[in-house]
């Protein structure tokens, strides 16, 4: 019951305070108003107001402990309890002995002490306040009385290890309601932070399309809105179809950024909330794709092995071809050529391999700026002719840095190769800087060429996708891959400006 030790003590020993205040004030009354001293029997007129005098300041001093004292520790208020029961008793002994009230006065006291003070001190009230009732009798010499007495000490006894034990009990339930409390309170907060951590978008919602919960995933794939605050139009559309006919819509819609589709499914809570997954549709083209993949990297794994030795063969023969003195410039041509598909082949078998065999990510925590100066450094030493702008804030990001290195590598070669200006020149900016949509850190990668054609974008990221004649199409898609083996996203990124942009945007992390 007492748990939380100050608070209920206090609002009971406050109580009694007022208790006792009420008490002083009739005591003052009845002595004020009583000139013959009819009611107090006295034969002590000195005694009697120091006796109430003594009161009232028990009464004040209770008044004031209980808004100025924190009774956290329960044995710091024993005194005013046994100086109460002193008081009373002496009132019963020498000032109004023939007055039973004041034996019921001190049940109260008895009762309060039981409730709100440990068992050992609540027995110890309900002993003097004993011995005090059961002195009446005898100093008095009213025998009569004393089985009477005797009867209600024995009430003092009981009733104190009665509120005792429920006091205990209560206290005991408490507990056990404050620990579950705390645990729901735990679980709570561990669910918050893993649907906010989740990558498919959670939404709670009314019929009405009135948010009530929303995860960082959904604000990023319908836009930044907050608890409160209604759902887009074309959601809500989406969630009366759903109510109507109790049927799911397949169809993807535009995310709120347009760069990608999302797919809606909803189900019922109760008859006034609804639930709400929002995924990405290219998740699904994914998984659909990642099963025909698997099989076709197992298979092309092991028939790339058997096309080395054969390939390196047909390498060797060219080079001792082209360097035989008879050949004419056109038969040199064609071992040019020769030689540049061999590697052109030999590069498809890197990749592949480099798919089937891909290391589990091994991410680590970094600044991703101070990271990316690195990185120049070793790019300019096989390209020496490319120009780097590197820009934005410092931030911490997790990723595995050797992956993330191929990843940027593979973005800056293709933008080396296809991204000139047209002074000939291949300019990088590399922006470090947060996703306005979902607050993760994210790197900007654009460079100052011509771009990505509009109907070519939507097929950037598929494996052997290539619009160069010397491309092998497995660049971009190794880049994807590697990005979502670190729970992290790659997108092409429209930002109205010449060249082709992409946007490598970061997982979530503590320090983000």
């Amino acid at each position: 019951m007492f748990n939380k030790a100050g608070n209920d003590i206090q609002r009971i020993f406050r109580i009694y305070s007022f208790y006792t205040l009420a008490l002083a004030g009739l005591f003052m009354g009845f002595y004020l108003t009583d000139g013959d001293n009819n009611w107090w029997q006295t034969h002590n007129d000195k005694l009697l107001p120091v006796m109430l005098t003594a009161y009232c300041f028990l009464a004040a001093a209770n008044l004031l402990v209980s808004y100025t004292q924190n009774l956290d520790n329960r044995k710091n208020i024993a005194p005013y309890f046994l100086i109460d029961i002193l008081l009373i008793g002496i009132l019963l002994l020498f000032v109004a002995p023939a007055h039973d009230e004041f034996g019921l006065m001190m049940l109260i006291s008895v009762s309060v002490a039981a409730i709100v003070l440990p068992r050992q001190l609540g027995l110890l009230c309900a002993a003097v306040a004993s011995i005090i009732l059961l002195s009446t009798s005898i100093i008095s010499e009213n025998y009569d009385k004393l089985f009477q007495n005797g009867v209600l000490a024995s009430v003092y006894f009981f009733t104190s290890s009665l509120l005792n034990f429920f006091q205990q009990r209560l206290q005991s339930a408490q507990s056990n309601v404050a620990q579950t409390v705390g645990q729901l309170r735990q679980i709570e907060k561990l669910n918050e932070l893993i649907i906010q951590r989740m990558q498919t978008g959670i939404v709670v919602c009314n019929g009405w399309g009135k948010i009530l919960l929303i995860n960082r995933a959904a604000q990023e794939k319908i836009g930044s809105f907050t608890v409160e605050k209604p759902l887009p139009e074309n959601v809500i559309e989406r969630l009366k179809e759903w109510l109507g006919s109790n049927r799911q819509n397949p169809n993807p819609m535009p995310s709120a950024n347009g760069s990608t589709s999302i797919l809606l499914f909803f189900a019922m809570i109760d008859d006034k909330t609804n639930l709400m997954f929002i995924e990405d549709s290219d998740v699904y083209n994914q998984k659909a794709q990642n099963l025909k993949l698997a099989s076709m990297g197992r298979f092309a794994a092991s028939i790339a092995h058997e096309i080395r030795n054969p390939l390196s063969a047909i390498n060797h023969a060219a080079q001792l071809l082209d360097e035989a003195e008879y050949l004419l410039p056109a038969d040199k041509r064609l071992c040019s050529i020769i030689g540049q598909h061999i590697t052109r082949v030999e590069l498809i078998i890197q990749n592949v391999l480099q798919i089937a065999k891909r290391q589990p990510s091994q991410t680590q925590s970094f600044d991703l700026k101070n990271w990316l100066y690195t990185f120049e450094t070793d790019f300019l030493n096989r390209f020496p002719a490319v120009k780097f702008h590197i820009d934005g804030q410092e931030m911490a990001v997790n990723f595995d840095p050797s992956q993330l290195h191929q990843v940027l590598w593979n973005l800056c070669e293709n933008s080396h190769r296809y991204g000139k200006n047209s002074g000939g020149v291949c300019e990088i900016e590399l922006l470090c800087t947060r996703d306005e949509f979902s607050d993760r850190p994210c790197l900007i990668i654009s460079d100052s060429g011509a771009g990505i054609a509009e109907d070519k974008r939507n097929f950037l990221f598929e494996p052997f996708f290539t619009t160069s004649v010397d491309g092998t199409g497995l660049g971009l898609y190794i880049a994807q891959e590697l990005a979502q083996a670190n729970q992290g996203e790659l997108r092409y990124y429209d930002n109205k400006k010449p060249g082709a942009c992409f946007r490598l945007i970061f997982p979530y992390s503590p320090t983000n």
